[in-house]
């Protein structure tokens, strides 16, 4: 249930600030955590409130006798319980005597240091058990004052996932990016041997060749998609002739894994273009012949 606490930093006896805190640490507004020191100007109190409401992260001050003396917005929300029933009231009341917080904050206080918990379960009334970080801080020279904020572990994880889904998204685009290299040489060598070969072929095999050449260059277009993995944008839609697109097609399979079959073709020579991306449609119809030339018996149509 929990992780282990970490010592941030301390001073012998309170006589100074703790180790690593900046000058002045814990000398605020004198409602919220003390006066002014240093030669510094004090913040006042009504300078320090909007800053004390807008802090994103749920905090607590805590007096000598661990009563809660101030509690921002977030912790209010984060609780669900309003600073009228907080403020005044023992934390061992909401968050009960066993709770690691109340540890916590009696080490923090004993070591006059500032401690960390990771991934403690948080109860509260009428509120389920929730994975949480707590940082208890003592404030100097306010009479054992603590200051306790809590980290939920939503938002840690949330920011890890984000950070990992990033990680993993440049890998992905990076092999993507290696991948389509590799695959562009040899297709720019099959696609010039084709042209070669379709120079000393007869008409009727010239289709052939013709036909390896469009499908290199649909090849090439599908690996600069690849390329740009990450970067989807609107299909382009010009007007196809979905005759040009079927025969394609049906070469293509014809040739390859539709041997088997025989095709038979019925369609309206008079169908105006489409409206759409050739590549795209040319793979949807392959799909399609594919799925049915593998239910088809051999010399099926």
């Amino acid at each position: 249930m929990v992780s282990g606490a970490a010592r941030h930093g301390g001073a012998a006896g309170g006589a100074g600030p703790a180790r690593g805190s900046r000058p002045g640490a814990g000398r605020a507004a004198p409602g919220i955590f003390g006066t002014g020191g240093g030669g510094m100007t004090p913040i006042g109190a009504e300078e320090l409130a909007p800053l004390w409401g807008a802090l994103p992260l749920p905090v607590l001050v805590l007096d000598g006798a661990d009563r809660i003396r101030h509690v921002n917005t977030a912790a209010q929300e984060f609780l669900s319980t309003g600073a009228s029933q907080l403020v005044g009231r023992p934390l061992e009341a909401h968050a009960g005597a066993a709770s690691p917080v109340m540890a916590l904050v009696a080490q923090a206080r004993a070591g006059h240091s500032s401690l960390s918990q990771y991934n403690v379960e948080l109860t509260w009334p009428d509120r389920p058990a929730r994975p949480v970080d707590l940082h208890a801080a003592l404030l100097l020279e306010r009479a054992g004052e603590v200051m306790l904020v809590i980290h939920p572990r939503a938002m840690a994880e949330k920011m890890d996932h984000s950070l990992s889904f990033r990680s993993a998204a440049r890998s992905v685009a990076g092999m993507a990016a290696m991948l389509a290299h590799e695959i562009r040489n040899p297709l720019a060598g099959i696609s010039g041997a084709a042209q070669l070969l379709g120079m000393n072929l007869a008409e009727p095999d010239r289709e052939l060749t013709e036909l390896i050449c469009e499908e290199t260059d649909r090849i090439r277009k599908l690996v600069e998609r690849v390329e740009r993995f990450g970067d989807i944008g609107p299909v382009v839609r010009r007007p196809v002739n979905i005759h040009d697109v079927l025969g394609r097609a049906r070469l293509a399979a014809a040739a390859g894994f539709a041997r088997h079959v025989r095709f038979v073709e019925d369609f309206d020579p008079s169908l105006p273009p489409a409206a759409g991306d050739a590549d795209q449609l040319h793979q949807a119809i392959v799909n399609l012949i594919r799925n049915a030339a593998e239910a088809a018996p051999e010399g099926g149509a």
